[in-house]
């Protein structure tokens, strides 16, 4: 099983992008056995083809016809060459002659079912030939080139389009990969791990059931020298006790271990093509007003992948003296806009990240505007500042305050 959920969503793209390449195919097929079909041909052949599917009736009922006369006449020369109730009749010449004329008839017949088979056989070829010119006209008539050159150009804008998604989709596949095998590694040795102390628990277990049932003291030696040796320890109970205390420790490092796994899953897969950030929000470091020092390398290390967008409310310039032009120069690679009030501020930072593949970089959680599709669909990031750094895990960053 993948924990990484692009491999499902790569899986499907690919099999998208199959899918259009074979209508492609098939339409490019249609479109070139269209533009090499003679139709005025094929209609003569087919006209020509009729007329010689008539003839060719006219032809096996006439064969059918004498077929039919020559083994009436067998069943005549049959019976005047049987043996009959007189012994006198079997060796005259009267039999002799009526055998001889049978032998005739049967090759006769013989003849004429070889000729009806030809012929039959020359009607169905023919059958069949016109049926293939009848369905080869028809299929001619169906294709509307111009409809079908239109959708080949679109599916070709399509599948340059997915083949740019499949492509992106396996880039960012492997890059999750990458982040999560250290993690996938350490889970897979840490349930081999489990499975080790389960296969022990086992072997312990059931040393206890025969010691609970041993019948003297020498069978319990023997249990408790099978124990050391099997398991390193005499005392089946000590064991199980000792095998519970790792496997319940071992579980609770499983469950943290595997959440971690969700977690960073979940940031790999995530496609984040915009970053909308609250200005006002990042400046503080809880009640402490920080000014830009967080935001210029956040700023900084967002812009190199990110369309990025900082929205501040007015109070940037009214308490804290910081006109929109300065804060352009201070982040010159990302957009800058100073909303007029706090209220409208929040409501544009959400309006601006409408897009699926925007995220908004706030501490705030927006409870009044639930509404909204950003806080809806949860795609709300949180930053940390502490001890001279600031940190968007989402977003993969760490980084030093600005001086």
């Amino acid at each position: 099983m993948s924990h990484n959920p692009l491999a499902s969503e790569l899986a499907d793209a690919q099999s998208t992008l199959a899918q259009m390449r074979d209508r492609r195919s098939t339409l490019d097929r249609e479109l070139r056995w269209h533009a090499q079909f003679d139709p005025e041909k094929n209609t003569a052949d087919l006209r020509e083809t009729r007329e010689r599917h008539a003839a060719l009736l006219t032809v096996v009922d006439e064969a059918q016809s004498r077929l039919d006369d020559a083994r009436r006449v067998l069943v005549e020369c049959q019976n005047d060459a049987s043996l009959g109730w007189s012994p006198a009749r079997w060796f005259s010449k009267e039999r002799g002659a009526a055998k001889l004329r049978h032998a005739e008839q049967v090759a006769l017949v013989a003849q004429l079912v070889a000729e009806h088979r030809d012929v039959t056989a020359q009607l169905d070829e023919v059958g069949n030939r016109g049926s293939r010119l009848e369905r080869d006209l028809s299929r001619y008539a169906a294709i509307d080139v111009a409809k079908g050159s239109e959708l080949l150009a679109q599916l070709d804008g399509e599948i340059v389009s997915q083949e740019r998604t499949v492509a992106d989709l396996a880039r960012r596949k492997e890059r999750a990969d990458e982040r999560l095998a250290p993690l996938v590694n350490d889970l897979h040795g840490r349930e081999q791990e489990a499975a080790r102390l389960d296969s022990q628990m086992a072997i312990a277990e059931r040393l206890q059931r025969e010691l609970n049932y041993a019948a003297n003291g020498y069978e319990r030696k023997q249990i408790h020298l099978r124990c050391e040796h099997e398991l390193g320890r005499s005392s089946p109970g000590a064991v199980i006790h000792e095998l519970g205390q790792q496997r319940r420790v071992l579980d609770r490092d499983l469950d943290k271990l595997r959440r971690r796994i969700a977690e960073e899953a979940r940031r790999s897969a995530r496609d984040i093509r915009a970053v909308v950030i609250d200005g006002n929000n990042m400046c503080y470091e809880g009640n402490r007003f920080l000014g830009l020092k967080a935001l210029i390398p956040v700023c900084d290390a967002l812009s190199r992948g990110h369309d990025v967008t900082v929205v501040f409310d007015r109070s940037i310039g009214t308490r804290w003296g910081f006109p929109e032009s300065d804060l352009a120069v201070a982040l010159p690679t990302v957009k800058v806009h100073v909303a007029k009030s706090r209220a409208s501020a929040d409501e544009l930072i959400l309006d601006v990240a409408r897009d699926p593949y925007a995220v908004v970089l706030s501490n705030d959680r927006f409870g009044e505007y639930s509404d909204k599709d950003a806080v809806r669909s949860g795609r709300l990031v949180r930053h940390d500042i502490l001890r001279g750094r600031v940190s968007v895990p989402d977003l993969d960053i760490d980084e030093p305050l600005a001086g």
